[in-house]
Order: structure tokens, then sequence, then C-alpha cells
């Protein structure tokens, strides 16, 4: 096990907009003791799985930047990488002061071109404060991000690039914020990930394991965003089709207190695309006229492949869900207290795999009214758990889905970027 340094310095996650940061003074049995007060209260409802989180930025071994040099426009800070074919792994260390604004590639930890590399490991590190980025994944296979800390990270906190990253586990990581919409940042490569469209992880492959993470504070949590770059990016553009590919395991995940999205997932209509871990992860058979990444196979038949997303806990935020999205189950979701519990915005499909049908599942979308919870969460003291579905022509079927408080569903005709269709609750 690592070794702890002490005191510790910490920080808790906010429910409304501000996190905060303390150093750890004692220790006495189930007793912490900080050194100052807290400003504002958290939710600690153990029964309704709120709670804040408290995560520990100190580490036994410190890598730390200068203080930023800010010249030509740029933010110049530390940067490791392991790149071009080696393997690395770092574990349980600091690190702070980094990213480069402005500077393709120079972030805190990054994976880069490594292709197939399962001994590739960033495990248990803290990361706080990033000009640009915190984790990167980019043209990797099989790595393991799992159980990192970050903190004050602009930009996208954990990255996955290009859209040829598979099987990577992204597991267990908390990135918070420290001021709700503070973690923009201008002047990158890629503004859909880390200003317009900042995000605790941003990925434009789903075809990673993404498991029992928590982003908190941030513009959106989780952004699934292929949409903008359909024929991927960097060295794999023109080789992919990421909006088509397959899932990974994408469940027990948390996020909340963000301004815009708890998830974004926009466009994804997952099918059998021809990839693989041998294959870099590009599709080997992107010609024309045909190609896997098409909706129907060379006999005419559905190539939708069905992804699951299970066990996700969302509160305090605007919104969840997707603009358009097809093929794609939420199992077990649960939202409490967001503007719009689920947002479908535009179209969907049937399930090529006839034996799933839902849409949602064995799922509850909630209002709680309880002025403590509401005001900590900055939701107001009353609401509605909305479900604003999809239109088009066909049905959009729940099953064994709860609707607790005050609470409408918008039929599909409401929403003015859909046409009328039919909504089905079982």
């Amino acid at each position: 096990a690592p070794t702890r340094a002490f005191p510790p310095q910490v920080a808790i996650g906010g429910s409304l907009s501000e996190a905060e940061s303390f150093t750890i003074q004692s220790i006495a049995g189930n007793v912490v003791t900080l050194d100052g007060p807290l400003r504002q209260a958290r939710v600690g409802r153990a029964d309704q799985r709120i709670q804040a989180e408290v995560i520990n930025l100190s580490r036994t071994v410190t890598i730390s930047g200068d203080d930023y040099d800010r010249r030509d426009g740029k933010i110049i800070g530390l940067h490791t990488i392991i790149a071009n074919g080696a393997t690395g792994e770092m574990s349980y260390t600091r690190f702070e002061k980094g990213g480069q604004r402005g500077v393709l590639g120079k972030y805190p930890l990054h994976f880069h071109l490594l292709g197939d590399c399962p001994d590739c490991r960033f495990v248990g590190n803290a990361v706080e404060t990033s000009e640009q980025r915190g984790i990167v994944v980019h043209g990797t296979q099989q790595s393991t991000v799992a159980e990192n800390v970050l903190f004050g990270v602009k930009g996208a906190g954990i990255y996955v690039e290009d859209g040829n990253e598979m099987e990577n586990d992204i597991l267990g990581n908390v990135n918070i914020c420290p001021v709700q919409g503070a973690c923009r940042q201008t002047g990158t490569d890629n503004p859909e990930s880390d200003d317009t469209g900042q995000s605790g992880i941003w990925a434009v492959s789903l075809s990673n394991n993404f498991v029992g993470n928590r982003m908190v504070n941030h513009l959106n949590g989780f952004s699934g965003k292929a949409s903008p770059f359909p024929d991927g990016r960097g060295f794999a553009q023109n080789f992919e089709c990421p909006q088509h590919s397959a899932f990974g395991n994408i469940s027990s995940n948390v996020f909340h207190s963000n301004q815009n999205y708890g998830m974004n997932l926009n466009g994804q209509f997952p099918r059998n695309v021809d990839r693989s871990v041998a294959s870099n992860g590009l599709v080997t058979d992107i010609i024309w006229p045909l190609s896997s990444c098409d909706a129907l196979t060379a006999t005419g038949q559905d190539n939708g492949r069905t992804a699951i997303i299970q066990n996700q806990l969302e509160f305090g935020n605007a919104f969840s869900g997707a603009t358009s999205l097809g093929d794609v189950q939420f199992l077990n979701l649960r939202v409490i207290n967001s503007a719009e519990a689920l947002f479908w915005q535009a179209d969907t499909k049937p399930f090529a795999d006839t034996s799933v049908t839902a849409y949602v599942k064995d799922s509850t979308f909630e209002w709680i009214d309880d002025e403590e919870i509401a005001g900590i969460l900055g939701s107001g003291a009353s609401g509605t758990a909305n479900i604003a579905g999809p239109g088009g022509e066909g049905s959009f079927l729940l099953e064994n889905v709860s609707f607790v408080g005050d609470w409408t569903m918008r039929e599909p005709a409401q929403n003015p970027e859909s046409e009328a269709g039919d909504l089905q609750v079982f």
C-alpha cells in the first residue's frame, strides 16, 4: 500500500457552486479536525446517495512545475509523457502546476500513441492545478487510469483524444472543479472539450470502460462527443466512425452539480464496427460504398449494437441525456433535482436486438422536496422531474420507471426540434 503524506491536504466537493480545500490537523477515531471552518453546508444523505466527495491531494512524492511562465499567449507549466511504444507507470504521486495552454501534447499525465499497452498505468495520483487538461489517453489501448483525483484542472480533466482508443479502464477517478464553470479554458486545440463543452471526462471513443467515476462542478460531467469529429481526430482521422463504435462498460458513475449536463452523449448510434485492439482501434473496412460503419449490413440487416449504461446517479445538474441516440438503454438510472431529468433532444431508432425494447428501464426520476437538500444543490425548494423525449416516427418505451415528487412528462410534440411520436410507459 502507498505511504501517505501527513498532514494531508484535502478538498471537499461543493454541492452548489464551490469546493473548499483544507489541511488536516489531526485525526482521532472518526473525528477529523481541519485548519478552518467549512464556509458552506454539504449534503450528507447516504440514504439518497447524495454525498460530497472528500479527496486527498497529498502524496509522499510530489512532482511540481515552477510558477507558470506566461508568454506569447501561452501558459507554460509541467508536463510528463509516456510515448511512442514505451511502457510506463506513474502511481501515487502528486502533480502540480502542470499543463501548457496552447502547446499541443503538454499535459500533466499523458499516454501518447502507445498502441496496445496493458502495462501502462496511471493509478492513485493527485493532479492539482493544470492549465491544459489533466490525464490524456491518446492512441492507446488497454491502459489503466484508476483512482486518481483531480482538483483545479482547466479543460477536460480526463481526455480520450482521437477515437481509436479501446478497452482502456478508466475507473474510480474523482475530478472536482473548485468553482462551477471555472475550469473552462480557451486557447487549446479543442474548445469542444476544454471551453464551450468543458467536461470532467471528455471522450471521442466510448469503446472504453468508464466505471465508478465522480465528476463535480464542471460545465458537463461526462461528454461522449464524437459528432464534431465523425471521422476521428489526429492520426486516426479518416479511419474511424466514432459515433458508431461499440460502447465499453459505462456503469456506476456519479455526476453532480454540473452547470449544464451530467452525462452528455451526442448523436451516438453504436454499430458492429470492424475494429479491434489488433487493428490499433482503426476500422478495417472504411471503403466505399459499404463499410461496417454503415446503418445496414451488406445483406440489408440493421447493423445496430446495443449499449447499456447502468447504475448511474446524477443530481443537481441542469440536464442529462443526449441529442439523438439509438440502440442505447439507460438501466437503473437515478436522476435527482435536475432541471431536465432526461433530455433526449431529437431522434432515436428501434433496437436492432429485438430482445431489448425499453430505452429507459428500472430507473427513477425524482425531485426531493426538501428545503435543505434543494438549497444546498441550488435547485430551489420545488421543481419537476421532466423527460423531454424524442420525436419522429415510432415509440419510446419506458419500463418500470418511477417518477417521484412534482413531475411532468413532455410529449415529443412539445420539443420544438422534434415531430410527434408515441410515448409508452410500462
